[in-house]
C-alpha cells in the first residue's frame, strides 16, 4: 500500500510548494536509487563489511578508473586517476550490530553489540543472523512485562538473547556458531513525499554520497577518490588506514547527524528536509568550512550550520591524523532516530549533498 502523502505541485514556484525542495540537477532515482536501497538492505555490521564492499565494487566498476580493497576492507573508488590535486570523499559502509558470543542449555543465543546500542531498541526485534549456511531469522527475546519486577529498570545484555526457534543447544548449534553476526531484520521504505526510513542509514547514505561525487566527477580535472571506510561504529578504525592509502590532498567525511525536528531536547537546530549540514569547528579545516558555505550560497544551495568545540564523531577525527595531517570538512545528512531500525532522512538532503560535496571537489583552483 502506498502513504497517502501529499507530494509537490512541480508547477509551484518554489517558496509555494508544500514539501521540502531542492532545485538543483542531481535526482537519485532508477538505478542509483536501486543500489541505494540494496546498499541500505545489506547486513554488514563492523568488521563484517565484505556484502557491502562487493556491492560497492559491483556498482562502481563500470565507470570507476580503479576499485581497490585496502588490508582492513575499506573499498577505493578513484577517477581521474594522476590528476595533479587529489581529494578524498569518505563515508563508512558498517553498521551497528551483534555478534553471537554462547549458545545455552535451552538452544537461545547470548550476544554482545557491535557498535553503539539503546539495548530497549532491540528488545522484541527479528533478527538476521548471518551464518555458514545464509542467512537465519530469529528474535531479540526478553521476559514480559508481567515478568518483571522493575519495569523502570533499562534491560542489560544479560536481560535479552536471541531465539532461532531451536528446541536443543546441539539443534542450535548446527545452525549457527559462535561469532556469526547479527543485524536487526528491517527492509528499507521510501514514502510518497521521498523521504526514506530504514537500519544502516547511520552511515550507508554518506558512502553513497561519497560514490555519487566521484562518478559525477568523472572527466574533471581532479583526482576523486571515494573511501567507503569500514569499522567506524567501533572507534573510526578503517578510514585512518584508508587516508594514509588514498594520500589526498584535502577531505570530506560525509556522515548523518541529530536533528531537532522531534520532541525532546537539542542542542543543534538541524532538521529533516533543509538541506546538508555544513560542520565547523575544532577538528574541521575552517577553509573547508568556509568554501562550502560559500558555494552553497552561490548554487543557492539550503544548507544547515552545525558547531563542535572538539571532535565531530564522525570519520573526520582521524582523517586528519594520517599522514602529515590531512585538511578535512564535514557534511552531513540530517536523520532522525539515529542507531535505529527506522533512521530517517530525505533524498532530497541527499541529492542536495551531493551537488555541494561535487561542487566543492571539482572547484577551480
Amino acid at each position: 500500500m502506498s502513504d497517502a502523502t501529499t507530494t509537490p505541485d512541480d508547477d509551484a514556484p518554489k517558496d509555494e510548494r508544500k514539501l521540502p525542495y531542492y532545485a538543483g540537477d542531481v535526482r537519485i532515482e532508477g538505478d542509483s536509487l536501486d543500489f541505494l536501497l540494496e546498499l541500505l538492505d545489506t547486513p554488514a555490521p563492523s568488521g563484517f563489511e565484505e556484502p557491502a564492499a562487493q556491492l560497492v565494487e559491483q556498482y562502481a566498476a563500470p565507470w570507476a578508473d580503479s576499485v581497490e580493497h585496502d588490508g582492513i576492507g575499506n573499498v577505493h573508488v578513484t577517477v581521474n586517476k594522476g590528476a595533479k590535486h587529489r581529494v578524498m570523499i569518505t563515508g563508512h559502509i558498517d553498521e551497528i550490530g551483534f555478534i553471537v558470543t554462547r549458545i545455552d542449555g535451552n538452544g537461545l543465543l547470548r550476544f554482545e553489540q557491535v557498535g553503539g546500542w539503546d539495548l530497549t531498541v532491540p528488545a522484541g526485534q527479528r533478527v538476521r543472523i548471518i551464518t555458514r549456511d545464509g542467512i537465519r531469522i530469529g528474535t531479540v527475546g526478553k521476559l514480559a512485562p508481567h515478568q518483571i519486577k522493575d519495569r523502570a529498570k533499562a534491560p542489560t545484555l544479560k536481560d535479552l538473547w536471541i531465539d532461532i526457534g531451536a528446541a536443543t543447544q546441539d539443534e542450535a548449534k548446527a545452525l549457527v556458531r559462535i561469532g556469526d553476526p547479527v543485524v536487526l531484520d528491517t527492509t528499507p521504505h521510501v514514502f510518497d513525499n521521498r523521504r526514506v526510513m530504514s537500519r544502516s542509514v547511520d552511515d550507508r547514505i554518506g558512502a553513497f554520497v561519497a560514490l555519487e561525487v566521484a562518478r559525477r566527477a568523472k572527466g574533471a580535472d581532479v583526482e576523486v577518490i571515494a573511501l567507503c571506510a569500514t569499522r567506524e561504529e567501533i572507534g573510526c578504525i578503517g578510514v585512518l588506514p584508508g587516508t594514509y592509502g588514498a594520500d589526498p590532498d584535502e577531505a570530506i567525511a560525509v556522515d548523518v547527524t541529530f536533528t531537532s525536528d522531534v520532541p525532546g531536547d537539542h542542542g543543534d537546530e538541524n532538521a529533516v528536509g533543509k538541506g546538508p549540514v555544513v560542520t565547523i569547528g575544532a577538528t574541521t579545516r575552517v577553509r573547508i568550512s568556509r568554501e562550502l558555505i560559500a558555494l552553497a550560497e552561490e548554487a543557492e544551495i539550503d544548507i544547515q550550520l552545525s558547531a563542535a568545540g572538539r571532535y565531530t564523531g564522525t570519520d573526520a577525527d582521524n582523517v586528519i591524523r594520517a599522514g602529515r595531517g590531512v585538511p578535512v570538512g564535514v557534511v552531513s545528512v540530517a536523520t532522525r532516530y539515529l542507531h535505529s531500525p527506522g533512521e530517517l532522512f530525505a533524498l532530497e538532503d541527499a541529492e542536495a549533498t551531493i551537488d555541494l560535496v561535487h561542487r566543492w571537489a571539482t572547484r577551480v583552483r
